[in-house]
């Protein structure tokens, strides 16, 4: 203990200890600056593995009389490096420090003189970090002129505390070092390279560098140059200081040397050996090896044995003079692009090694050498398992399956992430649970069952789930987390009839499921992840109940069609812990909705079917009628008006139910029945929403009341079908409960409404009735998100102005990005004018509607700068609004079709004179173009039509009339075309018709050409 610094050596280093691991390096420089004994007891620790961080070392007096950089005080001029990279200079600055310190190359002979650094310190080595040094132009033939001489040496000796020697860690920073000027054809390791004929070789010995890039053998003289500089620096630190040398990595082609210096290797207790050369490298297909290449290739794999055993004969070498000293050794091949360790040598390497020593935890880091010494490494200690990549791709996986009860030795294991490696993976477990269930003494080998709490497995091919029921029973006290994940192999076929993945229901079959018990109850269980991708998951309709305090659920697989009748609904649990709920296909739609009845803690809402092409699966309207009407025969609780906002226009779909393409539909069984969806939940902490498929079409605005916390709202209707569409209206805003005497009447002319406007082509309602609606709606009171920033509508919502005005107005007035895709029902100024008056902290708004440059400049828009151009055509406010909150103008964004199409306003349906159009190029994308059935009959003219949107439903009789008409492209995303049939009456030598996304069923007439 110094009396100027009372605090004991060993508290002193536990709290630099502490400052290192937690990379506060500067703060641990700064106390090099307190007192000698500070210093003493900072240096061995800071400079113990200097290279894994970049050491901040303050400027030492003989380095820093010699600055020649204004601004650094980093040592020597650093010449044509960039002086912005902090890692480079750091990497000067640290490496010229050790350099200096060293001693000269055999410090063990009085003879030599300082001098003779230079066969340490190589040419190479001066070159690089010692740029700036003069040399004598006249003497270019002397030896001492090929590398610049060694400034004096500083006055402690730094290399002295390195106990670590890896340059690993630093490898991009050399990339920088060697790219930045310094193998430019003015720099001095260039003319070195040359003058030495280091590049020529490399270039010799590198005989598919005519495969790579133009700048191949500027590239290949650079790796070359990294490997050397790394190579000599590794080989100078560790022979000046071999004796305190504790890890250490070696290229493999340098490994010779290292064999001598084994007998001062006294400590080393961890070697990693480098491949550094490409031998294997892939060439271009077909490429025939000339003699000469082939030739070159057998010596470099000549080498490449040698260098192999060697790196055997190092670790028996260094066995013999120091036993069990080595207790770590790899072979790595970090980097991409170099060639792996040959099995056979890798695994004689790991043979070599003692067993690890009661180890604590087994991951990638030394999973290798557990491999090689399983039966002989205790493994009572182990607390942690983690490593993914066991598998049919791990080297050392047979020698796992071998063994594959060593998980059983693992008495105290806590966490378990693996692949698995059998579905019988744990069977020993469920056997000492069956033994501990069955005595109150167990065996002296199993007193206590092994605690784990975390359980993270991923299959490499398709499972039954039996493994993860094994786990659920012989884990039920302490299991707090289960993760699954994985299934598909490389070659898994999607189309083939794998079976499902049955969670929580035992050894039961897959036809008696239902009947089966689950799962015990898991008391301590928090989170269940479980993805089964491809593999249909099918979850027993008890299992939430045995987890009460779960807090994490997330199930999922990529089921996309189902049939309503055949869906298996879980028995409703109660989770008032529950905090995240996804789920995707299968799970989604057999939960119990009244599940969310117990859930007030949740802030995370997802339920979704599998994407394709941004649609997914929705049953047929007329099946979700006939289900809710048996659901409400047989349910104890009637729920009035359910599903009363969906559109009415549903019922036209009923009578074509046959020529849609989704799967028909059947009669559920009473042990099926659906449940009633009430949306009325209380979900106070919900803060992000998601739905999709058929809970989005379903979905009702009511469920808000309960949601007041609400910060991101998504519902998506879009369908592969496209006949679920869905109106809002001012009703769905209103709180439920809420009373007026004027509600019950407006709401009714509001449904007639919406039902003359449903084509928007009648426009028969009264502007004096809609002022004075306008009136009545302010006084109500509306569902408020006093928080929603985020407000995303996707799929076929109808939304009128009015709704457009109590939503922002009224209900969620902070929104701040508004995403309504494929939505309709409103023009561009009734868009610009809710918003812009409502939306004070507005920063998007992404629709996408038919627009033109006229509307948008009618609505008070102009263009943003080019350099903020996107997807669409985006727009901001001319005039700043009033109450705008941000500094900068709100964006609106007009989403265009991928085609670069016009869309133009169509004339509505009133009989008039006759059009005088003989041209008409029309495609709205993803909003439906619905054409009036006599529109098309007053173009007389019209000889080219295009007309293109995601569905059409044009009248049979839309193409009357037009007797000029000679050339006609339709784009559908509809295989159901009922235009088909007229087109014959088109027929004609010089009329050609381009149908595209169409199904091969139809029969074109004569002239009809396919794109």
């Amino acid at each position: 203990m110094s009396s100027t610094f009372p605090l004991p050596l060993e508290c002193l280093q536990l709290i630099i200890h502490h400052l290192i691991a937690q990379r506060a390096r500067k703060s641990v420089a700064a106390l090099l600056c307190v007192n000698k004994h500070v210093c003493s007891a900072t240096l061995p620790i800071l400079y113990r593995d200097p290279f894994v961080d970049m050491v901040p070392v303050p400027p030492i007096s003989p380095i820093s009389t010699h600055t020649n950089v204004a601004g650094f005080g980093f040592g020597y001029g650093l010449g044509t490096i960039d002086k912005t990279n902090k890692t480079v200079l750091g990497l000067m600055h640290l490496v010229r420090m050790l350099l200096l310190s060293m001693p000269p190359s055999a410090p063990f002979d009085d003879q030599h003189d300082r001098d003779d650094r230079r066969e340490l310190v190589t040419e190479l080595v001066r070159v690089a970090f010692f740029p700036d040094q003069k040399k004598d132009q006249d003497q270019h033939n002397d030896k001492a002129a090929l590398s610049p001489q060694l400034p004096p040496t500083p006055l402690l000796p730094y290399y002295s505390f390195v106990t670590s020697v890896s340059f690993v860690d630093i490898a991009h920073a050399t990339k920088s070092l060697l790219s930045n000027g310094l193998l430019t054809k003015e720099s001095a390791v260039q003319d070195f390279m040359e003058r030495t004929g280091r590049a020529r070789k490399a270039l010799a010995q590198e005989p598919l560098h005519r495969f790579r890039w133009d700048y191949a053998e500027k590239i290949i003289i650079s790796e070359v140059a990294e490997l050397q500089l790394l190579q000599d620096l590794t080989w100078a630190l560790c022979f000046s200081n071999a004796e305190c040398i504790q890890t250490l990595f070696i290229s493999i082609s340098d490994i010779g040397r290292y064999i001598t210096l084994v007998p001062r290797l006294k400590v080393l207790s961890e070697v990693n050996f480098q491949l550094d050369q490409n031998i294997t490298m892939l060439v271009r297909p077909g490429h025939e090896w000339t003699l000469e290449e082939g030739a070159l290739l057998a010596s470099l794999e000549e080498a490449r044995t040698r260098q192999l055993e060697d790196m055997i004969l190092f670790v028996k070498e260094h066995q013999h003079y120091h036993p069990k000293s080595i207790k770590v050794a790899r072979c790595l091949n970090d980097r991409a692009y170099l060639d792996s360790c040959p099995d056979e040598y890798y695994f004689r390497l790991l043979q070599l090694l003692p067993p690890l020593n009661q180890p604590r935890r087994l991951d990638c880091n030394n999973w290798a050498q557990f491999a090689a010494n399983i039966a002989d490494t205790d493994l009572s200690c182990v607390k942690s398992i983690q490593y993914e990549k066991c598998g049919e791709k791990d080297r050392f996986s047979n020698h796992i399956l071998e063994q594959r009860d060593f998980l059983q030795r693992c008495r105290s294991l806590e966490k378990l992430s693996v692949a698995s490696f059998g579905e019988d993976m744990f069977k020993w477990a469920v056997q000492e649970r069956r033994n501990f269930d069955g005595s109150k003494e167990a065996a002296p080998s199993q007193r206590s069952l092994i605690p784990l709490r975390e359980y993270r497995i991923r299959f490499s091919n398709p499972s039954y789930g039996r493994q993860v029921d094994d786990v659920a029973y012989a884990f039920q006290d302490t299991l707090k987390i289960m993760s699954v994940s994985g299934f598909c192999p490389h070659d898994f076929n999607v189309h083939q009839n794998w079976p499902e993945f049955l969670l929580g229901c035992g050894d039961s079959d897959q036809a008696d499921v239902d009947n089966f018990p689950s799962w015990p109850e898991l008391p301590r269980l928090m989170s269940l992840y479980v993805d089964s991708t491809w593999i249909y998951l099918r979850v027993h309709r008890q299992l939430l109940k045995r987890l009460p305090r779960l807090s994490f659920l997330t199930l999922d697989d990529k089921r996309s069609r189902y049939n309503l009748a055949d869906v298996v609904h879980w028995e409703p649990a109660e989770l008032p812990d529950l905090i995240h709920l996804s789920l995707a296909g299968t799970p989604a739609i057999s939960f119990h909705p009244d599940t969310l009845k117990s859930t007030r803690n949740l802030d995370y809402l997802d339920m979704r079917m599998e994407y394709h092409d941004a649609y997914s699966y929705i049953p047929h309207p007329a099946q979700f009628d006939q289900a809710d009407m048996e659901a409400a025969n047989n349910s104890i609780e009637s729920v009035d008006d359910h599903d009363h906002n969906v559109d009415s226009s549903n019922n036209e779909t009923k009578n074509n139910i046959n020529n849609n393409n989704d799967n028909s539909f059947s009669t559920p069984s009473p042990q099926r029945q659906r449940p009633v969806w009430t949306w009325d939940w209380d979900l106070p902490k919900l803060a992000k929403l998601r739905l999709t498929s058929e809970f989005a079409y379903r979905f009702q605005f009511r469920m808000l009341a309960g949601t007041p916390n609400l910060l991101r709202f998504m519902v998506d209707i879009n369908s592969f079908s496209r006949l679920h569409k869905r109106t809002v209206g001012i009703a769905d805003l209103v709180k439920p409960g809420f009373q007026h005497p004027e509600l019950k009447r407006f709401l009714e002319r509001e449904r007639q409404q919406q039902e003359r406007r449903r084509d928007r082509f009648d426009h028969t309602y009264g502007e004096q009735e809609e002022e004075e609606d306008d009136e009545i709606w302010q006084e109500f009171e509306f569902v408020n998100l006093a928080d929603l920033e985020e407000f995303l509508l996707v799929g076929p919502w109808m939304l009128d102005c009015r709704v457009l005005s109590a939503l922002f107005g009224k209900v969620a007035p902070k929104v701040e990005r508004v995403r309504l895709k494929e939505c309709y029902g409103f023009t561009v100024s009734e868009l610009v004018k809710s918003t812009s008056e409502n939306l004070h902290g507005l920063q998007e708004a992404v629709v996408t509607i038919p627009f033109t440059d006229k509307l948008v400049a009618k609505a008070g828009l102009v263009e943003y700068s080019p350099e903020e151009f996107r997807h669409g055509d985006i727009y901001r406010l001319a005039q700043w609004p009033a109450g705008r909150l941000l500094c900068h103008p709100a964006k609106y964004e007009f989403a265009r079709s991928d085609y670069g199409t016009l869309p133009i306003d169509l004339p509505h349906g009133n009989a008039g004179a006759a059009l005088d159009l003989s041209s008409r190029f029309i495609h709205t994308d993803y909003i439906f173009l619905r054409i009036h059935s006599s529109l098309l009959a007053q173009c007389s003219q019209l000889k080219d039509l295009a007309l293109g949107d995601r569905r059409h439903e044009y009248s049979t009789d839309t193409l009357k009339n037009t007797s000029k008409l000679r050339y006609l492209t339709m784009s559908m995303w509809s295989s159901y075309i009922p235009l088909v049939a007229n087109l014959r009456e088109l027929e004609d030598d010089s009329m050609g018709l381009s149908l595209t996304e169409t199904t091969t069923t139809l029969s074109p007439p004569g002239r009809l050409i396919w794109t």
